[in-house]
């Protein structure tokens, strides 16, 4: 299988292989003379030749491809199965092929897939310039690889079942749309110059989400696009230590680079603001330069959208993407009709400032802003800030607010007044429907963002949460942000008298939505169970004793009874199920049968997952001793990130997984690319969630020993963030909490006084009738 992005093709042929070099390939692929054994290429088969050049071999002749950039040309021979493969309405042959055992389960993935590639036909009224699509997936984990002709992707995605969670199921959906999007992308235009290639994806990614909305008309994904992608990059690039994702960052780094989290997540939450609400638009500016074009530059693209669009989109663009970091917009109102805006650079911490003279642009950005007010909440307005422009004022007729970023759709965060944040949380409270759920996620977001950055205390989030104890939520988005903001803040908690009213808080966010039936998916829409299984999953961490006992039940029912659940609720019982347990009997059961089962067992996967999820740091440093006995396992990168990600998302965790992995580094830096990059990133990831002096020393001195990558410098700046946040904030959140559960604790025995006041007055009741009888 060949991995030629963006520049190894020169490690297996002679040749440039940079994006403007062009050439047509014609491939003669030999394999061996087994039936289960598949030869697959850019282009169709056009005939085979059997015993050649030798006896007992097959010589597998590709069509022509039309000429492509090197780094696109991709053959793979392995032994796959696959359904036959189905046309589109415009006669696009997709495919998808696996292993044998599961190609029964692809049929569906292969249909979503067909319903995707037909809605991009109809997007455009064009059929794509290539007469087939396979999709192969494979067992271990990969970066999905577009090729003209020929997708590569984990296993896991061509398996759209039910055997996968619902989160998994829409993910699966994005990320094949996506892929099915930069086919159409490279079908027709191809990038000159990686200078570029951040608008690739960016469009891809953008389209993809449009695809997917299309094929899906009965559910928005917007806000997925948001969570995944715009909040991920927003917090990374709101450290120092971020990097440009366009042209002037690739004269400080190497191409091998290109392909970096961060770039790929802010291309897409860049092109999504810019052309928010505009699909039309959208799609007009694509066809046209399908028609026009061969060659894909963001010049070339920036004219032709000024031409449909009515404004110059460059400024927007290149602020964005030719200078790290963000805008946050300071907001002032004056005599109430009034608004005064002003944007300066956002950092995750206030009193760091990055250095204007880095950036040409000075740090200031060309801001497209969409709002909303109280006089007409469903009309969008729109104002394009320039960065000329350090400040600008909004008249508005009437109102008491005004919302900017609507929906969260620009990459910036917006920051009010205290008393603007205050009328905001009121509003939540009475009348939270004023807002779509993007618009409360995004308030949310923010207003943690910022609390962590310095800006304000964290009252001001936290008041904007409290609307969940008395309303009814039945979005995602909501729950997602707040479930993930508070759990990072738990960290600083634990082992501290604060984290038992910080755990009560978060418990009674539950009590305007949960109820029996929130166990019950079976019948639920995708976003339903997305839904329930966020508020399951905020329950569990946050202690609730019903929800806990519930898990324990369901684990003990799989451990014991080999009991089946629908994936959703298997993800949060192997995570939570044995949370009650005040010994480690039960962890121990687990452990040994983790032991025994083979490495490629699913069913030790599953015991992993709930070992890896104990709230006892002992029972971690077991099991990663455990682990350090079979490293050889590890040195695979698939392998690895099973093992490290679960124990990177459980707080208690942190410092054993630190003392494995430093004590590795040695053996996971002589392994292959792959596992040091992911290595190094775990490293970062664990190191980000330290927090005391002691293990900033040992980080220093680990990097004088081994030099990582820049995500480590951002690790090592979130560190630093963690060792204030305890001075700065510890003190005023705990008298926070106090106010809030006394005033919880009076509700709850208020509750229960009227409740036995309603029991008294029936039992009177039926007193005075047995009376009468």
């Amino acid at each position: 299988m060949t991995h030629f992005q963006p520049n190894f093709a020169r490690r297996v042929f002679p040749c440039f292989d940079d994006p403007n070099y062009h050439s047509k390939f014609q491939l003669n692929v030999v394999r061996e003379s087994d039936e289960n054994i598949v030869a697959l290429s850019n282009t169709h088969i056009e005939r085979e030749t059997h015993d050649f050049p030798e006896k007992n071999l097959i010589t597998s002749h590709f069509a022509k491809t039309r000429p492509i950039p090197i780094h696109m040309l991709a053959f793979t021979i392995g032994k796959f199965a696959y359904i036959p493969s189905t046309p589109t309405p415009a006669g696009l042959y997709i495919a998808a092929y696996t292993r044998n055992d599961l190609v029964d389960e692809t049929e569906q993935f292969r249909e979503m897939a067909l319903g995707i590639a037909a809605e991009a036909e109809k997007l455009f009224y064009l059929k794509i310039p290539v007469p087939k699509l396979d999709f192969i997936g494979v067992p271990r984990t990969i970066l999905t690889l577009e090729n003209i002709g020929l997708i590569t992707m984990e296993e896991k995605f061509l398996m759209l079942s039910e055997k996968i969670t619902a989160w998994d199921h829409m993910k699966t959906e994005i990320v094949t749309a996506t892929e099915i999007a930069n086919v159409w992308l490279s079908s027709y235009v191809l990038i000159k110059m990686w200078d570029d290639f951040w608008l690739k994806v960016g469009l891809a990614g953008f389209l993809g989400h449009i695809l997917v909305e299309l094929y899906h008309t009965d559910f928005s994904n917007l806000w997925i696009a948001i969570a995944t992608k715009t909040f991920a990059a927003m917090r990374l690039d709101g450290h120092l230590e971020s990097y440009p994702i366009s042209e002037e960052g690739f004269k400080k780094i190497s191409i091998s680079k290109l392909y970096k989290t961060l770039r790929f997540n802010k291309s897409m939450a860049v092109v999504l603001m810019v052309f928010y609400g505009r699909l039309r638009i959208f799609r007009n500016i694509l066809y046209k330069y399908f028609l026009s074009e061969t060659v894909l530059s963001a010049p070339k693209f920036y004219s032709i959208t000024e031409q449909i669009l009515k404004f110059n989109p460059a400024p927007i663009f290149d602020s964005f993407t030719r200078q790290k970091g963000y805008p946050v917009l300071d907001v002032r109102s004056f005599y109430g009709q009034s608004y005064l805006i002003e944007q300066r650079s956002f950092v995750n911490n206030k009193y760091s400032k990055r250095n204007p003279a880095e950036s040409k642009y000075h740090y200031r950005w060309n801001i497209p802003i969409y709002y909303i007010c109280e006089t007409n909440p469903k009309k969008i307005r729109f104002l394009l800030m320039d960065t000329k422009q350090k400040k600008v004022t909004i008249e508005i007729a009437a109102g008491n607010w005004i919302l900017l970023n609507h929906r969260h759709v620009g990459y910036y965060r917006v920051n009010y007044s205290l008393e603007k944040w205050a009328n905001f949380a009121h509003i939540l409270m009475k009348k939270p429907e004023v807002f779509e759920p993007e618009d409360i996620a995004g308030l949310i977001e923010d207003a943690f963002c910022l609390a962590h950055a310095g800006y304000f205390h964290y009252n001001v989030p936290f008041n904007l949460t409290v609307y969940l104890h008395f309303h009814k939520e039945l979005n995602a988005f909501p729950w997602r942000i707040v479930s993930k903001n508070l759990y990072d803040i738990l960290y600083h908690f634990l082992d501290t008298p604060g984290v038992i009213p910080f755990l009560m808080y978060a418990r009674s966010l539950l009590k305007g939505t949960y109820n029996e039936n929130i166990w019950k998916m079976e019948d639920d829409s995708i976003m339903d169970k997305i839904t329930k299984t966020e508020i399951l999953n905020l329950g569990c961490w946050a202690e609730d004793a019903e929800i806990l006992e519930k898990a324990r039940e369901f684990f003990i029912q799989w451990l014991d009874l080999n009991a089946t659940y629908n994936p959703n609720i298997l993800q949060i019982i192997l995570k939570y199920g044995m949370h009650t347990e005040t010994s480690a009997e039960l962890w121990e059961r687990v452990f040994r049968r983790y032991k025994r089962l083979e490495q490629n067992d699913e069913n030790k996967d599953l015991c992993w997952t709930a070992l890896a999820s104990a709230k006892k740091s002992d029972l971690i440093a077991d099991l990663l001793e455990h682990e350090n006995q079979n490293l050889h396992y590890l040195s695979q990168a698939d392998v690895l990130r099973k093992r490290i990600k679960p124990l990177i998302c459980n707080h208690y965790a942190a410092m054993p997984l630190w003392n494995f992995l430093k004590k590795n580094v040695k053996f996971f830096l002589s392994q292959k690319l792959i596992t040091r990059q992911t290595y190094r990133r775990f490293v970062s990831d664990v190191v980000s969630k330290l927090n005391d002096e002691a293990k900033l020393k040992e980080v220093n001195i680990f990097l004088n020993e081994y030099p990582l990558t820049t995500c480590m410098k951002r690790a090592i700046e979130s560190l630093q963030n963690n060792l204030n946040w305890k001075k700065a904030y510890y003190d005023v959140m705990c008298e926070w909490l106090h106010l809030y559960v006394t005033g919880i604790e009076e509700e709850t025995a208020v509750e229960v006084e009227e409740e036995q006041d309603e029991i008294l007055e029936e039992i009177a009741e039926e007193e005075e009738k047995n009376d009468d009888y």
